[in-house]
This record gives C-alpha cells, structure tokens and sequence, in this order.
C-alpha cells in the first residue's frame, strides 16, 4: 500500500465581521507553499460544496482554475472522477452530509483512498500522485492540505 504525506497544511482563522474571498486563497496559497506543489499538479481534489455552486467558486479560489474557467471545466467532465481535475470524488458534502468538524477527516480520508488506489467503483485512473483538500466554515475559517504519494517509501 502507498505511503502517503502531508506534504502541506493551512488553517486560515481570520475571526471577523466580515467574510473576504481571499480567507480561502491565502489558505490554498500557504498549504501549496508548504508543499512545494502548485495547484496545477493536484490530481484529485476535495471542495466544500455545502450548496450547489459552492465546488464551483472554490475551484477558483484555491487557485484550481482560473476564475470564470468553471463552467467550461464542468461542461467538459474535467471534474468527475475520470476527468482532468476530478473533483469530490466521493460525492462531497452534498451527498456525504456535513458533521460540523469531521468534515475535513471525511475529505482527506478520500483523498487518500485515492492516492492509494483503493476507492473501488470511483478510482481517479492513473494513479494520482498529488491531492488537496479545502474546508471552509465559519465565517474566515478556512483549512487547506496538500497530500502526496511519498515516493521514497514506495
């Protein structure tokens, strides 16, 4: 079985009265900088999408895509689990529910799976090397992990 690392970690807790699109970018940019990974290398992804166009704006935020390259990415398939960028491989939020404070276990826990090859019936094909995960709460609480197959163990 793949060993895999927390390659890099972001936890963004900016405690104020207003929301900024940027609490969920500084929080992608750090865990990527820790890693040593840009976001362009992630392989598979897992987004909060507690609505239906939250997967979308986050896509963009953590720097995924750029922004406005959403709906061509959706309409292309590039985010199911066989596209280019597969994205909540097991369904999110949106089909998993949201334990208020597991759900981040839930998104790396696949994100493993993946990188481990052992998510039967929606494996990411090709053997993904690189994943990232991002959660967003309350407001200004945003936590960001880039995980890796560690190449050296296997």
């Amino acid at each position: 079985m793949r060993t895999i690392t927390l390659a890099g970690l972001a936890l963004l807790a900016a405690f104020a009265l207003t929301i900024r699109a940027d609490d969920k970018k500084d929080a992608a940019a750090a865990a990527f900088e820790e890693a040593g990974i840009s976001p362009a290398e992630v392989q598979v992804a897992q987004l909060q999408d507690t609505d239906s166009g939250s997967e979308m704006i986050h896509l963009a935020e953590t720097g995924l895509c750029k922004p406005g390259e959403q709906e061509e990415l959706l309409a292309a398939g590039a985010t199911d689990f066989d596209g280019s960028l597969p994205v909540n491989t097991d369904g999110g939020c949106l089909a998993n529910g949201e334990p208020v404070g597991a759900s981040g276990l839930r998104q790396v826990h696949e994100v493993v799976r993946q990188l481990q090859g052992r998510a039967a019936g929606v494996q990411v094909p090709g053997g993904p090397r690189v994943g990232f995960t991002h959660v967003y709460g309350a407001p200004g609480l945003s936590a960001c992990a880039v995980l890796t197959v560690d190449e050296a163990a296997a």
